[in-house]
């Protein structure tokens, strides 16, 4: 009996592996994932695919690509039993230069991972490895800028070298392509500028990305708004019908950021009111900037110092950018005017993002022989001492603008 037993229980388990090696066997197997050379922009995997069970499977191939900025999503895919198929799956790769990387998993709907793979690439700042942009359907019903529509193609960015400056701009931007040269000479100006205030030993080459619009902006590289600067990375909206938009980007702010970012990381109050302070002709949309931080201290819309001075960046909601902006470049020409820009260029050094309170209140105290409830106090009474020209209606349309935002 005990050998009948145990006959049977034998049989039993052989029967069950048998039985689990059988399933196992019964899954997608990837054959092969190929990449072309890598580009900018769109690119395509090609991934073959085999079905191996005796009923459909799906599954979710998963492609992210970042070059700096991040791009993937998701795709699902459907096989009939015993089917082999072959999948050209786009993905895009951000346009910025430096080492970069694409990453491809695949995995069975609501089963384990049966594929992952790194693959590496470098881009020089100076980049001829562009292809057409093809953004998904799920990112252009994504795009913020409804009244822009995305198209569903891009062409390549064109690229040209002009002294420090490495141009990229979709290839049909008429107007840059016209008057390269002198938009070059330009920003030579403004880089020289730059560099003599802030950092005078920074001689490095900078990249400059032109789009003539937000929304193909956006297309190309994923970023809201209306500028962006990152190590040494400008990009920015440039409308040439409309050079005197006060929305339009300042040719020196971004590259303030650029030329500080080897100096240090103070709180916003510095690290943006001094790319705001050295915009052209010290203004912040067509106005001086006491003037504006004027308009803003009669409405009661200044933001107080301890919380200003404790912001670690000014832009995301909550910051009160159309006011804390001007507001704190009014301060740093306060600052320059009454101690020096030698002792704002300090304090920018030594100040530290993201740092206790107490420990940045007392670095400023020691650079500027001021407590920061003194300076603000000193700073108001040296605004009202003139008059703004600002237009009423500008205020209070930001007014109601951050009332809205703050809701």
């Amino acid at each position: 009996m005990l050998h009948h037993l145990r006959s049977f229980l034998f049989l039993l388990v052989l029967f069950s592996a048998l039985s689990v090696a059988a399933w196992c066997q019964e899954f997608v197997q990837v054959k092969s994932v190929t990449l072309p050379e890598l580009v900018w922009n769109t690119n395509t995997a090609r991934i073959a695919l085999r079905n191996t069970a005796a009923q459909p499977r799906t599954v979710i191939i998963n492609v992210q690509a970042r070059s700096h900025h991040g791009s993937g999503w998701e795709t699902e895919h459907s096989l009939a039993a015993s089917e082999s198929i072959t999948i050209d799956r786009e993905f895009t790769m951000p346009p910025f230069p430096g080492k970069a990387t694409v990453v491809i998993s695949i995995r069975e709907k609501g089963g384990a991972e049966i594929y992952k793979r790194k693959f590496d690439t470098e881009f020089g700042l100076e980049n001829k490895r562009i292809g057409k942009l093809h953004p998904p359907q799920w990112f252009i019903e994504w795009n913020p800028y409804k009244q822009s529509p995305l198209a569903a193609e891009y062409p390549p960015l064109d690229m040209a070298r002009r002294g420090h400056f490495v141009f990229y701009y979709p290839d049909n931007f008429a107007y840059v392509q016209t008057h390269l040269t002198e938009l070059a000479e330009a920003r030579d100006r403004a880089y020289n500028y730059v560099r003599k205030s802030v950092n005078p030993s920074f001689n490095d080459d900078v990249a400059v990305y032109l789009f003539p619009d937000l929304s193909t902006k956006f297309a190309y590289t994923g970023h809201q708004g209306q500028g962006w600067a990152f190590d040494n990375v400008l990009v920015e909206v440039f409308d040439p019908l409309h050079p005197n938009d006060p929305e339009r980007t300042d040719p020196n702010h971004e590259l303030v950021h650029i030329m500080t970012g080897p100096l240090g990381n103070p709180p916003a109050m510095f690290n943006e009111g001094l790319a705001a302070y050295l915009q052209v002709d010290h203004k912040w949309q067509n106005h001086p900037m006491d003037d504006w931080a004027r308009s803003f201290d009669a409405a009661g819309m200044l933001m107080p110092i301890n919380r200003l001075f404790a912001l670690e960046e000014i832009g995301p909601k909550g910051t009160r950018g159309w006011v804390t902006y001007p507001e704190s470049a009014s301060m740093i020409q306060y600052l320059t005017n009454h101690f020096g820009f030698d002792k704002v260029m300090d304090a920018f050094r030594e100040l530290k993002s993201g740092a206790p309170e107490q420990q940045n209140a007392a670095i400023f105290e020691r650079v500027f022989g001021v407590s920061l409830n003194t300076f603000e106090k000193d700073w108001r009474t040296r605004l009202n001492e003139g008059n703004s020209h600002v237009p009423q209606n500008l205020v209070e349309g930001i007014q109601k603008e951050i009332a809205e935002d703050e809701k």
